[in-house]
């Protein structure tokens, strides 16, 4: 059997450790938590936990490169590597970061605090992405249940 799970506010990251094989004949759906259940045709279908989590990483990496071309870039001729400094490219300035914040607070449902508001949290998307990660992270192991009552 092979499990997969909605990642939203933390959920693929608060079931790790959870077994990704469970012995059953037939399909079982859980909708109200975003789960389906089913049997798997060979091993190269089973998704561990590590699997989900690089998934949901790559995941918010893109939606933060999304957002900073949208916002910041504007169409420009401008290639950022995810190691690029934001404030060394002229990328994003001081409003910038607070546009940034007022996001990542209101798509991952994360409170950014005035001490994480520091390069190592927020200027570039390696640094971004793996802030944002570590937040998810803790809200999931602060409130393991989060997001599973969102869908009942």
């Amino acid at each position: 059997m092979i499990l997969v799970g909605r990642a939203e506010s933390g959920l693929a990251k608060s079931i790790a450790g959870a077994s990704a094989i469970f012995p059953s004949e037939s399909a079982e759906r859980m909708p109200h938590i975003g789960v389906v259940i089913r049997p798997v045709k060979d091993e190269s279908e089973i998704v561990t936990m590590d699997k989900v989590i690089e998934t949901v990483d790559k995941a918010i990496r893109e939606q933060l490169r999304v957002f900073i071309y949208k916002n910041f870039i504007l169409g420009q001729d401008f290639v950022l590597d995810d190691a690029d400094s934001f404030l060394a490219r002229g990328v994003i300035d001081s409003m910038g970061v607070l546009e940034l914040v007022a996001f990542l607070q209101e798509a991952y449902g994360i409170t950014v605090e005035n001490e994480e508001l520091i390069p190592d949290n927020l200027d570039t998307l390696e640094n971004l992405s793996a802030y944002v990660s570590r937040k998810l992270d803790s809200a999931a192991l602060e409130n393991p249940g989060a997001g599973l009552a969102e869908g009942v």
